[in-house]
């Protein structure tokens, strides 16, 4: 069964697999390329090396040299439109495995489709063209200024041209040879780009304000790992809002600089508050790219433009997608969001991007000597941390009793026969046991004494034993908050 560890393990491949195909090939153009420029300073059988022959190799060398670096260009133009629908079906599949995990069932997805697809593609490739474009050229301009300066300082004046022939090829072989890590630059970072781009683009287009979505960074753990990455891996953003570095640079998606190997995966806060770490360890650190399996092909849409491309398990009733798990019929989950869902749902947004805070705020300290961070900037973390814990315990509560209010809103509630001692009343994370269930009502045991239900469906949901993780009231007036809202909605029941 396919995980959403092995689909994020997956995306990583991707781009490495992309990244290595497209370096190959960079090596084979520039390899071809300096032999056409072999054969073209052979056929020019010019007489001694003197000032026109030198401006007339120099006009020679920067054709040569500009028309490798426009031929890069092109490569990346027509290979990065499969790195593109790669990251779209990855996304796709991603978000599929998640939904059926959490909702039980696949929601269609508005990004799976070609016009989609081929808007995007579009969009996205006129702006990357336009980044590598300028990179290229600045590439071929410093390899040209380059050639010329090895040239000049060469002492060539009165040789035979084929002696100076050698020169000028060893100059420039030399240079192109040693300006190949800057194209192998470029083609990676741009790569990831492209890759990250489309998943951010994805996420985006299924972000929805009584759903909302969020993003997050992962990277990758070996001997190449940089120290940013470690500090931003795990990072959690709502999907509109950018990322931050160390540094304070802020951006919407990997890479933030070139050779970044993160990736960008979404969260539905439907899904919960515990996000997977979804970190990723290798140990071929020293390799230049990881050696992994071939991967299967994303699959290629084959669809009118405007219809959705769906798994088998998706061909559903609307009716039948959930957008929450385990709250209200199936026809109030596929029908529009109420009041009541849109709010807890927005709180569950909240408690993941704060939660996420005290992660990092808890992990600064540890790594912040390394980042250069003295007792001045570190110091005042330790308040600001325990702001935020007391922020989320606040949001914790709130939540609860928000929980409690879709299940009263939406009429869903467990029997009072179905209610015995002994068992547990999870109101929103808020759990209570049960001492007692009679004609006056349901008894249960809070941590300020006992407190008492009426006689009526109870919304809560019915554990058999208590959570590892519950929510505990701050003092009993949120008890009495929590289980006013109880009450006050079951008198007319």
């Amino acid at each position: 069964m396919i995980t959403a560890q092995d689909i994020v393990d997956a995306q990583h491949r991707d781009i490495e697999q992309a990244q290595r195909l497209l370096t190959e090939r960079a090596k084979k153009t520039t390899d071809d390329a300096l032999v056409r420029i072999d054969r073209q300073l052979f056929k020019a059988r010019r007489g001694s090396w003197g000032e026109a022959e030198a401006l007339a190799t120099r006009a020679q060398l920067r054709a040569g040299v500009l028309s490798l670096a426009l031929a890069h260009q092109q490569d990346l133009r027509f290979g990065l439109p499969p790195v593109m629908r790669a990251a779209q079906g990855r996304t796709a599949e991603y978000l599929r495995v998640l939904d059926e995990k959490f909702h039980g069932a696949v929601r269609p997805l508005r990004f799976d489709t070609l016009a989609w697809w081929e808007k995007h593609s579009a969009e996205l490739g006129q702006v990357r063209l336009r980044e590598f474009g300028r990179s290229f050229q600045r590439y071929g301009a410093e390899a040209v200024l380059q050639i010329e300066q090895a040239i000049s300082s060469a002492v060539l004046t009165g040789q035979r041209w084929d002696v100076a022939r050698r020169e000028v090829w060893k100059a420039t072989a030399q240079v192109v040879g040693q300006a190949q890590w800057k194209v192998d630059r470029i083609l990676v970072t741009e790569t990831s780009a492209a890759y990250n781009g489309t998943t951010l683009a994805a996420l985006l287009e299924e972000d929805d304000p009584a759903a909302p979505m969020l993003k997050k960074l992962v990277a990758t753990f070996d001997q190449r790992t940089a120290w940013d990455s470690v500090a931003l891996h795990g990072q959690v953003r709502r999907v509109s809002e950018p990322f931050k570095d160390p540094k304070g640079r802020l951006y919407m998606a990997p890479p933030n600089r070139p050779h970044d190997r993160e990736i960008v995966i979404g969260w539905r806060a439907s899904w919960g508050e515990s996000l997977p770490d979804f970190d990723r360890h290798t140990t071929a650190g020293d390799a230049r790219f990881v050696a992994t399996p071939d991967l299967p092909a994303a699959p290629p849409l084959r669809v009118p433009p405007g219809q959705v491309a769906r798994s088998r398990k998706s061909d559903l009733r609307p009716e039948k997608v959930l957008l929450q798990a385990g709250i209200g019929s199936a026809a109030e989950r596929a029908s529009r969001p109420s009041p009541q869902r849109a709010m807890l749902a927005g709180l569950t947004a909240q408690r993941l991007l704060l939660a996420a805070q005290i992660r990092s705020l808890i992990t600064m300290p540890k790594i912040g000597p390394e980042l250069g961070l003295g007792p001045s900037a570190l110091d005042p973390m330790a308040m600001q941390l325990e702001q935020a814990k007391a922020e989320y315990r606040d949001l914790r509560i709130r939540q609860a009793a928000a929980a409690t209010s879709v299940l009263l809103a939406e009429g869903d509630g467990v029997p009072l026969e179905r209610v015995k001692p002994g068992a547990f009343l999870d109101f929103g994370g808020m759990v209570f046991r049960v001492l007692a269930v009679d004609a006056r009502g349901i008894r249960i045991r809070t941590p300020y004494g006992p407190a008492m239900l009426p006689a009526a469906p109870v919304p809560a949901t019915l554990r058999r034993v208590r959570p590892d993780r519950v929510v505990r009231p701050r003092s009993i007036d949120d008890v009495t908050a929590l289980l006013s809202v109880a009450r006050a909605a079951r008198q007319g029941a």
